[in-house]
């Protein structure tokens, strides 16, 4: 009983407590002066209909000022400026030009007649020299000649000339009455034939496909494709095939397959090796490959481009039905005869293939063509020599000077130019309606077309900037427009030499990318300068007139890392 009341009494003592506590929190809660309502920023007042919505007070704020010319022009030289200073160009050595192409002080302006290796972009100073020196109606010839029942072949340097064409020759000669032949004369004497490789070329691979020789006869990019391949099961040996089919050349199969054990084992180690005999040209390939691997291909130059024509010739008519007797050799074509068939090739057409694809074989037969017409200089007709001399006096006639182009591709160690003389020429180019109508379509779209056609894909740059590339151990180019058919079209030159990897190229690339968005009033926002899926942009400033016939076909496609383009 006495515990019953005891924990009576300790309950009623912890209610008074926590009584006391609640008063005084309402106490002190009363003495706290009330906060002033906060003013709402939306009123709503009631009306018949329901309510509406009344403004605030205070007026909204003001819009900011567009940017002036002046403070877009400082903000794409400050984001340029970014991309040098970037780690991956440390050890570089840059010259960056950008003019707009009306006239005007420069938007950004780095060492811009600092002198540097140009690679590709040499291109075009050999395309504005032919331009210039060629007659507007010249075109690349082709004729087959017969007498005393052979076939004679001769030929102005046509560069273009592919096996598809050839295809159809014997179906053509068949119709001129020609059903059989007793051996195939080719006559290259048109270009100097006592010099197939240009300057400059011996300092890079031998027989590597992006130093083809020249002449005045020329089939398939004077290039050859080997293929080896390794199945896994049913051969002994490894397969080895030459692309285009030819019998000019001769195949020497040294290739086996690696052994499972020892020495060597589960290795893949290829040599090619190509020698002239005679009148035909012998490849060596040996190495071993092992048995599953993925066919190994690579591109090699042929030795002589006027036998190998006179031979894809000889093929095509077999193959057409005509009967062929004996070989091929060179001679001169008949005095007074009649051609039988007659081929020919636009100065346009070889433009394309210099300046979209970038091929080194039309740019030095440019320089040849030049050199065979034009007798100012004692060198002999068609040689690389006077076409050099008759090359540059053209473009000191049109106000360009301060460069020097050891040959017509711009593959050579030692040519040298400045942002500064590619910008003029591009000026000069687009003011002339007759250059503009001829050179600019062959320029490469970015996104779209040439050597640009994987790069900037999905940027503010696809289909807006042109231009011609340039790639060279150590030195990358890319000089061209932005925006040519708009409103504020700029015209640029970036040069770099001392590295040539992905990554500079990705900055030069990010710097065309803000070109862009300048020339077509865009803020200058970081954007990647390529995306992996191309979405439709803009229609591209100018498309490529056609696509040469020097594109690569499947079984002739470009298998190696040769960056000199």
């Amino acid at each position: 009983m006495k515990l019953l009341v005891a924990r009576r009494g300790l309950s009623l003592r912890l209610l008074c407590g926590v009584g006391a506590l609640l008063c005084g929190w309402g106490c002190a809660r009363a003495q706290q002066p009330a906060p002033e309502p906060r003013r709402p920023d939306v009123l709503l007042s009631s009306t018949a209909g329901g309510s509406k919505t009344v403004a605030p007070d205070r007026p909204p704020p003001a819009p900011l000022p567009p940017p002036t010319p002046q403070q877009r022009a400082a903000r794409l030289r400050e984001r340029v400026l970014e991309e040098l200073a970037a780690p991956e160009m440390a050890r570089t050595r840059s010259s960056v030009l950008v003019l707009p192409v009306a006239g005007g002080d420069s938007l950004v302006s780095v060492e811009p007649d600092a002198l540097r290796v140009p690679a590709s972009n040499a291109k075009l100073l050999t395309s504005l020299a032919a331009l210039r020196t060629l007659p507007g109606k010249y075109r690349f010839v082709t004729e087959y000649y017969l007498r005393g029942g052979k076939l004679y072949i001769w030929g102005t340097g046509d560069p273009a000339l592919r096996r598809r064409e050839l295809a159809s020759l014997g179906a053509q000669l068949r119709a001129h009455g020609v059903n059989a032949v007793r051996g195939i004369v080719i006559d290259d004497s048109f270009f100097d034939r006592r010099r197939r490789l240009a300057p400059g070329f011996e300092s890079f691979g031998e027989g590597a496909y992006y130093r083809p020789t020249s002449g005045a006869l020329n089939v398939n990019g004077n290039a050859i494709t080997v293929k080896v391949s390794a199945p896994r099961k049913g051969r002994k040996r490894p397969r080895v095939d030459v692309y285009p089919p030819s019998d000019y050349v001769k195949v020497h199969k040294l290739v086996r397959f690696a052994p499972r054990k020892g020495k060597g084992a589960g290795k893949k180690r290829i040599s090619v090796q190509i020698r002239p005999r005679g009148a035909i040209m012998w490849v060596t390939v040996s190495g071993t490959i092992v048995r599953g691997h993925r066919p190994w291909r690579t591109r090699r130059a042929v030795y002589d481009p006027g036998l190998a024509t006179g031979w894809a010739v000889r093929r095509a008519l077999v193959k057409a039905g005509v009967k062929v007797s004996g070989n091929v050799w060179r001679g001169r074509r008949p005095r007074g005869a009649t051609p039988v068939l007659r081929r020919v090739r636009s100065l346009g057409a070889i433009l394309a293939a210099v300046n979209t694809h970038s091929d080194n074989l039309a740019a030095e037969s440019l320089v040849r063509a030049m050199g065979s017409l034009d007798a100012t200089y004692g060198q002999r007709a068609g040689s690389w020599e006077r076409g050099l001399l008759v090359l540059q006096r053209s473009l000191e006639q049109a106000g360009l000077s301060g460069f020097w182009l050891g040959n017509g591709s711009g593959l050579h160690r030692h040519s040298w130019v400045t942002a500064h003389l590619m910008t003029d020429l591009l000026r000069k180019v687009h003011s002339d309606e007759k250059l503009r109508q001829v050179l600019l379509p062959t320029l490469s779209v970015a996104g779209r077309s040439g050597t640009l056609a994987k790069r900037m894909r999905g940027t503010a740059a696809e289909g807006v900037v042109m231009g011609k590339t340039g790639t060279l151990g150590g030195a990358l180019a890319l000089s061209g427009y932005a925006d040519p058919d708009g409103t504020s079209p700029l015209v640029f030159s970036i040069l770099i030499n001392g590295r040539s990897d992905r990554a500079v190229r990705h900055h030069i690339d990010r710097i065309a990318v803000l070109l862009a968005r300048h020339a077509r009033g865009l803020p200058l926002a970081s954007e990647p300068a390529s995306q992996p899926a191309s979405q439709p942009a803009s229609q591209p400033a100018t498309q490529p007139a056609s696509q040469p016939a020097s594109q690569p076909t499947e079984e002739e496609e470009e298998v190696e890392d040769a960056d000199e383009r």
